[in-house]
């Protein structure tokens, strides 16, 4: 049986939490975008680890810029659409053909829904805020207690 409908591209969407191994902002012909590179593990083990990597010119470029958002390290979830998958890649010096670390996945559309941006390691190049805060200490106040007779 032949089917008489076009191929679309299937709308799936997939969530994926990774750590952050990398961001840069790239200048291009239609102005910069972040390049963004994370890792995951689909089993336990380092065996399973798959890079994933996407690009964004809009919102997320903004919190690539911020020294608050994508920190090396920190885990975050992705919502967005697989455009490719590789396990080799070709050597532009050589023209030979080479098998990754980690398989790629290429995604697109890529969003970070509500309560997905994740914890950030600890470290002493890590900062969350640059504003200094000190919790002070205070007594509670507490009244005295009537006597009964």
């Amino acid at each position: 049986m032949t089917s008489e409908y076009k191929t679309y591209a299937n709308f799936n969407s997939v969530s994926i939490t990774a750590g952050v191994v990398n961001v840069r902002i790239v200048p291009g012909q239609y102005g910069e975008f972040a390049d963004i590179s994370l890792i995951s593990n689909l089993a336990d083990g380092d065996q399973s680890a798959i890079s994933i990597q996407f690009t964004d010119s809009k919102e997320l470029l903004l919190k690539a810029k911020s020294e608050n958002w994508f920190v090396k390290g920190r885990k975050v979830t992705l919502v967005g659409h697989i455009s490719s998958i590789s396990e080799y890649y070709e050597d532009q010096a050589t023209g030979e053909i080479i098998r990754r670390v980690r398989p790629l996945i290429t995604m697109n559309n890529v969003q970070v829904p509500d309560g997905g941006w994740g914890s950030i390691p600890k470290g002493d190049s890590q900062t969350i805020s640059k504003t200094n805060r000190t919790l002070k200490t205070v007594p509670p106040v507490v009244d005295k207690t009537p006597v009964t007779v």
